[in-house]
């Protein structure tokens, strides 16, 4: 049985040549079963599988999300509909932050450097500075987490964006352990987890982002952050990588 943590083959192809790729394709279909993250990721390993050759087809199962391991305060767990997005990242590799409506307000956690920034942007992105892996969830003070890959706004470009149809961003499992509901784009793998649950808004790109957030009512965030804090409670325990593992052993003692 194999996890798919990460495929660097697609995330940065440029270090891969054909039989660089041939062999990281052979020693993952030599396993029984795979556990990936999404539907899109099983289909195109089953199409790069197809495409090299490789006739062994090894069992599936959809992780959906990782799990995140963090610990909360159950009674006083849920985050203030204040419209304001947490972005936890470098900034360097999120210059759309700086295209995006100045009505909208970041907090901005990780190595960051607002020299290049506006006044009037500096009024908008605030800088909270770098915290540790463990204590992201702790500090989180937004209503919204945003995951978001892209070299350039409103859409979503680059080999990052592109790599976001197929995986599942540790960033989405970092804000759902903070029970904090999510934005992402639609063309990304967990979008459809994300709407199937009710825990976050979906854009098509981030030019739709201020809008999104003026709809939603109060009551309507604050039905949605149950929904979020439910499926937080899964991710610090870390249901997702047991029902698979689960899932997984099931497929292969009775196939």
């Amino acid at each position: 049985m194999t996890v798919i943590h990460d495929l660097d083959s697609w995330r940065h192809p440029i270090n891969f040549n054909e039989q660089r790729l041939q062999k990281v394709l052979a020693n993952l279909n030599q396993s029984d079963g795979i556990i990936v993250h999404s539907k899109p990721m099983q289909a195109r390993l089953e199409q790069d599988f197809r495409a090299h050759g490789l006739e062994h087809q090894p069992y599936f199962v959809i992780l959906d999300l990782f799990g995140f391991q963090a610990v909360r305060n159950q009674y006083d767990w849920q985050h203030p509909f204040n419209r304001e997005i947490d972005y936890a990242g470098n900034l360097a590799k999120a210059q759309f932050i700086k295209e995006l409506s100045t009505d909208l307000k970041f907090n901005i956690y990780g190595q960051t450097d607002a020299a290049d920034l506006s006044d009037q942007q500096r009024q908008n992105i605030k800088f909270q500075g770098s915290y540790d892996h463990e204590a992201i969830p702790q500090v989180l003070t937004g209503s919204f987490g945003l995951v978001w890959s892209s070299d350039s706004y409103p859409g979503v470009t680059g080999l990052t964006g592109e790599y976001e149809q197929y995986n599942a961003p540790h960033k989405a499992s970092m804000y759902l352990a903070a029970d904090e509901p999510l934005i992402v784009a639609r063309q990304a793998a967990i979008a459809p987890f994300v709407e199937k649950h009710g825990i976050g808004l979906v854009v098509d790109d981030l030019s739709q982002l201020k809008e999104a957030i003026d709809q939603l009512s109060e009551a309507e965030y604050h039905e949605m952050a149950e929904r979020t804090h439910r499926i937080g409670n899964l991710i610090r325990q870390n249901f997702p990588i047991k029902r698979a593992v689960i899932e997984m052993v099931a497929k292969l003692e009775w196939n």
